[in-house]
């Protein structure tokens, strides 16, 4: 995965990218950002578990899931940032073990309820944060 080495030589901005990239990895699923008119961005995701109180102050419906984006798409292009107004996060069904069906079959619709955050490093961006729901 491509990343640019950070100017500060006390912390190793990119070594965070790839820890970021293996957990969610290892830990997430298979999924694309849909946009009517472009091709889908193959993605892979992990969903945040949380309880609503531990957010307080933000604006985090009960219906509302958090979602972590690899910065990465399958083909190791660089993830643009989601757009709220166009764009949906759509999952593709998992068996027992978390691997994706195939073929691929559709699990959920996701529309993305806020603009997203994202953590971004000294110009490295480690992930999307997003908040979605169904």
């Amino acid at each position: 995965m491509p990343f640019t080495t950070p100017a500060n030589p006390r912390f190793n901005f990119g070594r965070s990218q790839l820890i970021a990239l293996n957990q969610i990895d290892r830990w997430g699923r298979d999924a694309v950002i849909r946009r009517p008119g472009v091709a889908d961005i193959a993605v892979r995701v992990v969903f945040l578990q949380y309880e609503p109180n531990e957010y307080p102050g933000q604006r985090l419906g009960v219906l509302d899931r958090i979602v972590l984006i690899a910065p990465f798409d399958a083909n190791g292009n660089p993830v643009p940032e989601p757009d709220p107004e166009q764009d949906r996060l759509i999952t593709w069904q998992t068996d027992a073990a978390g691997n994706t069906v195939q073929p691929l079959t559709q699990d959920e619709s996701l529309q993305i309820t806020m603009r997203s955050d994202r953590l971004n490093m000294a110009g490295i961006l480690v992930y999307w944060e997003l908040r979605v729901r169904r």
